[in-house]
């Protein structure tokens, strides 16, 4: 006995003319759009995709889209609020409040390693979208976004600072794309970097842009990489410390470092009789606050270097 396939009314009629139907039934299934009865999915042993999220895989174009073919059946999320189905280039997840939306490439990764659903980004309620500026990526979440593009990556932004950032104009406003997610700043506040400057939020004034940040010298010193401390004890703070920029690249012993940030600090030096000034600059890369220290420069009272 010989089964024959069903195709989908989305691509092919079962009435269609036999010399009309593809040749070759598995070559067609694996590069095309064609939907097999249970039977022959079950002698093929592929995983099952049914409703909504089928619907939306079909919608991008089947086994010839981005995704490619599901490697999973529909599952439901650890929440039991949602369903999804993982395929080989990306997974598409549902409930009943956000549909069906597909995420894929270096966004899912970002999500997958926030906790996925779980995390406070919840559920993706777009598909991954260009931004007007041509550049960009991006998907909307429940509780945020994540924005990709080739220089920058994938960063998520979300709460006050997101909001603060979309009244400025997304990507297309003075402060460009995310270069950070949003971080730990001192005095319980939050941040994020962006490709020309920073957006800081605090319990008591909000959401800004952060010119500077009032911190003690204990907490900054606290943040700074050991090998400051141990350079020279006699340092300390005594001002602000003062975003002076973003530079787009850095070089430092041979190294490019792009979106790097430019930090003032006003110290001192103890010495006996007079402690003179030291106008210190740091310069930090983006994968924590004060994480990484790669170069600094230094202008001093009375010739201290």
């Amino acid at each position: 006995m010989v089964y024959m396939p069903v195709y989908s009314e989305l691509n092919t009629a079962q009435n269609q003319p036999t010399q009309d139907r593809p040749k070759s039934f598995l070559g067609d299934f694996v590069m095309g759009n064609y939907i097999i009865n249970r039977r022959w999915r079950s002698l093929l042993n592929l995983p099952r995709t049914q409703g909504a999220i089928r619907e939306k895989w079909l919608q991008l174009g089947g086994t010839k889209s981005f995704l490619g073919l599901p490697t999973t059946n529909e599952l439901t999320t650890p929440d039991k609020i949602g369903r999804y189905n993982h395929f080989k280039g990306g997974s598409i997840y549902w409930t009943p409040e956000t549909n069906a939306h597909e995420i894929h490439g270096a966004i899912r990764e970002k999500w997958a390693g926030l906790g996925w659903e779980r995390s406070f980004l919840g559920y993706p309620i777009t598909d991954e979208l260009t931004t007007p500026d041509k550049i960009g990526r991006y998907n909307h979440f429940q509780n945020g976004s994540i924005y990709w593009t080739p220089d920058t990556n994938a960063h998520e932004v979300h709460g006050e600072i997101r909001r603060k950032w979309a009244e400025l104009g997304w990507e297309k406003s003075f402060l460009g794309y995310p270069i950070s997610d949003e971080l730990i700043a001192p005095n319980n506040g939050r941040y994020s970097v962006f490709e020309e400057g920073v957006i800081k939020w605090d319990p008591i004034t909000g959401a800004r842009l952060a010119r500077s940040f009032n911190v003690s010298s204990q907490t900054i010193l606290n943040k700074i990489d050991d090998y400051i401390l141990k350079s020279d004890s006699n340092l300390y703070l005594t001002g602000d410390t003062e975003v002076v920029k973003v530079h787009d690249w850095y070089k430092h012993d041979g190294q490019s470092h792009h979106k790097v940030l430019e930090v003032d600090l006003d110290m001192k030096y103890r010495r006996k009789g007079r402690d003179p000034k030291v106008d210190l600059d740091l310069f930090f890369s983006f994968s924590s606050w004060f994480a990484e220290i790669i170069g600094r420069m230094s202008n001093c009272d009375n010739g201290l270097r």
